[in-house]
């Protein structure tokens, strides 16, 4: 089992997942939608060459929802922080699956210079926030964000 860690960013607590050396090139994964960490686990543990550093978005799994509205420019805003929170000594490599890939494509190309590579596994290729499916999504995000409120037994 990986470390869980805990940081505050936007005035929100952020859960992370931390696997392998701390010294080693670093390359952080951001999870798909209706994902946590849990879901880039096997792929993390099978890097033994990176530290790989895994949050769970926010609303998702262990960190609280952002405060503002849950949009792609918050998502970038969000990883932005996240990433220089870290204080890493060198740029990351960045790693999106599935909805992750829609924010670290988008990230990548609004700050370039601060990951060293971008991966994208299963990439979406239209964001799930606009558009025509905006709804289902905003009706996702609200299901899982009532289902942290309930008592566990109901949710």
């Amino acid at each position: 089992m990986s470390p869980r860690n805990n940081i505050r960013i936007h005035d929100t607590n952020v859960a992370f997942w931390t696997y392998h050396d701390a010294k080693l090139p670093t390359i952080v994964m951001i999870h798909g939608f209706r994902g946590t960490h849990h879901g880039l686990d096997l792929i993390a543990k099978a890097l033994p060459e990176y530290y790989v550093i895994v949050p769970d978005l926010p609303g998702f799994g262990k960190s609280d929802p952002l405060h503002e509205e849950h949009s792609l420019d918050n998502y970038i805003k969000w990883l932005h922080a996240f990433i220089t929170e870290l204080k890493l000594s060198e740029p990351p490599v960045l790693l999106g699956h599935s909805f992750g890939s829609i924010i670290t494509a988008a990230y990548a190309g609004q700050h370039p210079d601060s990951i060293s590579k971008l991966i994208l596994v299963n990439p979406i290729g239209a964001p799930a926030l606009q558009g025509p499916k905006a709804a289902m999504t905003q009706l996702a995000i609200l299901y899982y964000l009532l289902g942290k409120k309930l008592p566990k037994k109901i949710a």
